[in-house]
This record gives C-alpha cells, structure tokens and sequence, in this order.
C-alpha cells in the first residue's frame, strides 16, 4: 500500500515553488493554458523524497504513515525529473532532494519578494479542487456563509483591527518606510508588498533588529500589504 499525498498537499508543494520544477539543472514551468478559455495542463509531479511504499527509492521503515504523506517528504519537479531521481537513487540521495527543495523554495520568495515583483505579480488566487469543494459541502453552511462572504467579511474586520492600532497614542504621526533584506542571500532588499507575496511561499518569516528600529510598525504595515494584495486575512496577535 502506497502512502500517496493529498491533493492539498501536491498543491502546496507545487505552489511553494511557483510550479517551477525544483531541480536547480531544470527549473522548467510545470503549468500552462489548456486549449479554449478555461482549462489548464499540469506536467509536474509531487514526487516522494522517500519511497511511499517499501521497495521504492530511498525507502526510509522508519518513517509513518503520516510522515510519508507529509508535505515535509515532498518536493516537486517536472515529470521528466521525477521519473529521473527514482531511476538513479545513487545520484540523487535524500540529502540532495532536500538541498533541492529548500533552494527552490526560496528562489520562489526572493522572486516574490524584490522589488521588481510588483510589477511582475498580480494577486493570488486559490483555486479549489474537487476536494476543497467536498469539504465545504460537507460543513453545511448557511448561504451567507460560504467562503467568497466568509473572507470578506474577515478581511473587512482585519481592516477595522488595524486601523484601531493605528489610532493609539504611541502610533507613529510619521510615515516609516523599512529597509528590508534577506539574510543570508545575495539580495540587497525587499519590498513590503512583495514579503507580502512571499508569505504564502514561506513557512515562517522571522523580522530581526535590534529594539526600538520599528518591528512592530513594520509588521503593521505588512498586515496592510497582505490585504491589499492577494486572498488572504491578516491577523495580529
């Protein structure tokens, strides 16, 4: 029995990556237009980093059912690649998979988050598969309440949150403008808007400097940024 992915998983995993295949040699696109106005042909795969069934490449007992299945086993690439590192295990060990995969992920959020990206990018949008929709079906939601209503209504809370911080004394009289960079990249700078694009293809976004330089006035306006551009509601905590 083979421990195959979700459909939200495989969706995660090609969407972290911009549907680039993640081997740095291909870097290929894995999507494009169907013929008509609405359609779309997918080429890449979530490929298992360790075999989802004993007797696969690189097939690790030790791991279970759910680790298998994870998002944190998967990495995506074109179906060329991924029939590749399954036919040569040798040449493509567990270790570089990996590599793979973090360097893809993260050439994802440095192209989302420069400054050209801007211009380049326009909101996401979310798409839901036949799963999603099975599962929204099955919470038996009032008319009013499904997800289009749901998130508006959200989103025009989030707004009316932020904007009651930004009523408080200590709020700043001035504009802020931050002086973003990613550590440990050769990028010189990042833009709010586009860390905001980025969110989504990271797992985490730490913001580190020393006190009293604007963190918390910073992650205001990024909360501003994300519901500006994109679906998703910003929350602080």
């Amino acid at each position: 029995m083979r421990d195959e992915f979700l459909a939200a998983t495989k969706r995660s995993l090609a969407m972290r990556v911009g549907y680039l295949c993640s081997n740095p040699s291909c870097r290929c696109s894995t999507v494009g237009p169907a013929h008509g106005e609405v359609g779309t042909v997918l080429l890449g795969k979530a490929a298992h980093i360790t075999a989802a069934a004993a007797g696969g490449p690189r097939y690790d007992p030790s791991l279970s059912m759910e680790a298998r299945r994870s998002p944190s086993n998967g990495i995506w690439l074109c179906s060329m690649c991924a029939d590749l590192i399954d036919r040569d295990t040798m040449r493509f060990p567990i270790e570089l998979l990996n590599k793979w995969k973090c360097d893809a992920v993260g050439d994802a959020l440095r192209s989302l988050a420069s400054p050209a990206a801007a211009t380049r990018q326009g909101p996401m949008r979310i798409q839901l598969d036949d799963a999603d929709k099975a599962w929204l079906q099955a919470l038996a939601l009032p008319p009013d309440n499904d997800i289009e209503s749901t998130t508006d209504r959200m989103r025009k809370a989030a707004v009316d949150d932020i904007t009651a911080f930004q009523d408080v004394r200590e709020w700043p009289p001035h504009v802020v403008t931050p002086n973003l960079r990613l550590l440990g990249t050769e990028t010189s700078s990042i833009t709010l808007d586009g860390l905001a694009r980025g969110i989504g293809t990271s797992e985490g976004v730490c913001l580190v400097s020393p006190p009293g330089t604007g963190k918390t006035t910073t992650l205001v306006q990024l909360a501003e940024s994300i519901l500006r551009f994109g679906e998703a509601v910003a929350v602080l905590v």
